[in-house]
């Protein structure tokens, strides 16, 4: 009894490799708009799938149908996205708007409180200190300020405050 007989392509070259991946992507894009229904997603599902094959390129086994192998790549990545809920709905911009629009916090605050001391301490900016520390109207004031002191950074002389 005689052994099959295994005769084992060379593998693709880089460039016969690229060749292969050039014609494969209209269809691979065919086949993620499929999957996905959105133009901008498809593409860059193929794109990334575009990416693992050429990672894996030393996995292909020549003679095999490569168009085949590419579809499995692409379809794999897309249940795995899929599954990590990488795609989510349509971009809405009403519920960006009041997600985004968050007031102030307190660290924006205290480095505004910074600022103002350190201009205090240079003599740029003169105001006060009695207005400035520990009065709530003093912070609210302050803001009033801020058009002000983006002039004297730009060039223009120390504010006085009385």
């Amino acid at each position: 009894m005689s052994a099959p007989l295994t005769t084992e392509a060379p593998p693709l070259s880089d460039r016969a490799f690229k060749d292969k991946m050039i014609t494969v992507i209209p269809q691979l894009r065919a086949f993620a708009r499929g999957l996905c229904g959105n133009r901008d997603t498809a593409d860059d599902l193929v794109q990334e799938a575009m990416l693992k094959a050429w990672a894996a390129r030393e996995r292909f086994l020549p003679g095999t149908n490569f168009r085949a192998w590419t579809f499995t790549i692409l379809r794999n990545l897309y249940f795995s996205q899929i599954r990590r809920g990488k795609f989510v709905g349509d971009w809405d911009d009403l519920v960006a708007d009041r997600l985004l629009a968050a007031p102030a916090s307190q660290e924006k605050t205290l480095e505004l409180h910074d600022l103002i001391e350190q201009m205090l301490e240079e003599g740029t900016l003169e105001i006060p200190r009695e207005s400035f520390e520990g009065s709530a109207t003093a912070v609210s004031g302050i803001f009033a300020f801020l058009d002000q002191i983006q002039m004297r950074r730009s060039g223009m002389a120390p504010l006085v405050m009385a």
